[in-house]
């Protein structure tokens, strides 16, 4: 093949999204236009999670109409490059990329720590006694640190997410 040939062809990265089904619903819209296009999934559950970010991958000499076609610059879209909170109740990154939660998130954590403990205290297990009792209070004590700092890892920031509201 020529190398013009091959630099029309070549995929390009068009959009970035934090969830898989925006991803999807955007892709819709590319087939609906007629744009062939491949969805790049970081998803290590094989599919089965929701919660993961997609790519939407078109060929180079179609990359100006699907930008035109999804309206990135009116979407919740990400370019290709990753922005630093391109969702507003999104957990942002700071500069040690540990997740920094929003005060919904944290406060979620506390009420969680708060009402496990009440819950052992009630259950009778106020004092650790057993292998289950100690993994409680364990928990209970993650999430009263995770309320109170700020940071959590991804996973957890994202239960957390949910929990206070915001989509899957």
């Amino acid at each position: 093949m020529s190398d013009r040939v091959e630099r029309k062809l070549r995929e390009v990265p068009v959009a970035r999204y934090d969830y898989r089904h925006e991803a999807e619903f955007a892709a819709g819209f590319l087939e609906d236009a007629g744009i062939p296009y491949r969805l790049q999934l970081d998803d290590p559950a094989l599919g089965m999670s929701v919660g993961v970010e997609a790519t939407l991958w078109v060929r180079e000499m179609d990359a100006d109409r699907a930008r035109d076609v999804l309206h990135l610059d009116e979407m919740k879209a990400r370019p290709s490059a990753p922005a630093k909170n391109p969702v507003p109740h999104a957990p942002r990154l700071d500069e040690e990329s540990a997740l920094l939660l929003p005060v919904r998130e944290r406060a979620v954590a506390l009420l969680v720590a708060a009402g496990g403990w009440a819950g052992l205290v009630w259950a009778g297990l106020g004092v650790p006694t057993s292998a289950a009792g100690y993994v409680l209070h364990g928990l209970a004590a993650i999430l009263a640190l995770v309320g109170l700092s700020g940071r959590a890892p991804r996973p957890l920031a994202r239960l957390l997410g949910i929990l206070a509201g915001g989509a899957p």
